[in-house]
């Protein structure tokens, strides 16, 4: 068995890692299980210093809202370079050995057993084909599975047809981001298309995370009439209703008649313009959108629509609707 090299797993981290935070050297790092050790840190600058040399990763400046000044991305020859890792890999066995236990699982279900967020990080912690561990927890998820369960459900939902809103609240660090991200990759797994918006209170432009997370699928343009018909950021208030119906239907063509997954993270850090763009989308959303919002239940938008169903990070959830 050949050893996933630190070059080949930050290439396959990369690959997976759409929000801003896990394409930072710090986030690159933990996504990887990195330790503070100086050498292994060493380790992986060489590796990313290696990649942008071989023309597989190029930096950019990082937005204001990111603590760390720079953020990387695979270039055309890194994604071509990612597939073939993954078909690399696609057929690898892991080990998980416990005291008691030896199981030979496939990485994907090694992923879900670890509650590890990507295949990368399962390479990572099995360089030589086995991950040794004192317990393997029963759950995908230690401490989130009825989350997971009732987000699974309405994932299934979706499949059939109809979407909906679903609402993650839950205190400061309790996990809602992790437990987006888990479900989104689950979504990822089946090939559902997703748009994934993450609020900030340091973005200045109110619907700036909107217009971003569309940018990542070239789906930008329901703001383009909005900037040339009424002058820009400035005056989007004034004509918002026809901007919402635009970024609606910016949406349903991304979809184009499939299930389609919308998350929303930080809620609570959202501008007001940006919360009544959400209400909009969320009381007018197509047929075949789900959205899924997580926020502080302190500071949870009352405006999102009551009838979805609410995950409590800290609790059981209740029932979907």
């Amino acid at each position: 068995m050949v050893a996933a090299s630190t070059e080949d797993l930050v290439v396959v981290h990369l690959d997976g890692a759409e929000e801003v935070t896990r394409r930072t050297t710090s986030g690159i790092g933990a996504g990887l299980g990195i330790g503070p050790a100086v050498s292994a840190r060493i380790e992986l600058l060489s590796a990313i210093s290696s990649l942008e040399a071989e023309g597989l990763i190029e930096s950019r400046e990082a937005p204001r809202t990111v603590d760390e000044g720079t953020v990387y991305a695979l270039t055309d020859a890194g994604r071509s370079t990612a597939g073939a890792l993954r078909d690399r890999f696609g057929d690898r066995k892991i080990v998980i050995e416990r005291e008691d236990d030896r199981r030979t699982v496939s990485l994907a279900e090694a992923r879900a057993k670890l509650g590890e967020t990507s295949i990368a990080a399962v390479l990572a912690r099995s360089r030589d084909g086995v991950v040794r561990l004192g317990d393997i927890p029963d759950d995908t998820f230690v401490g989130r599975s009825d989350e997971l369960e009732c987000l699974d459900d309405r994932l299934e939902t979706l499949v059939r047809g109809t979407g909906g809103v679903v609402r993650v609240s839950g205190q400061r660090g309790i996990g809602k981001t992790e437990l987006l991200g888990r479900f989104a990759r689950r979504a990822d797994d089946r090939g559902i298309e997703r748009v994934a918006v993450t609020c900030s209170a340091d973005v200045t432009e109110p619907y700036r995370p909107v217009r971003d997370a569309l940018a990542e699928h070239d789906a930008d343009g329901a703001f383009d009439r909005a900037d040339q018909e009424f002058g820009g950021a400035d005056s989007l208030a004034d004509r918002r209703t026809d901007l919402f119906f635009d970024v609606r239907n910016a949406l349903v063509d991304l979809a184009d008649g499939d299930p389609l997954l919308l998350t929303v993270d930080d809620l609570h850090e959202a501008s007001p313009a940006l919360l009544d763009l959400i209400e909009f989308l969320a009381n007018r959303r197509p047929e075949h959108l789900l959205l899924v919002v997580a926020a502080r239940p302190d500071e949870l938008a009352a405006a999102i629509d009551e009838s979805g169903a609410t995950l409590d990070s800290s609790a059981k959830p209740e029932p979907a609707t």
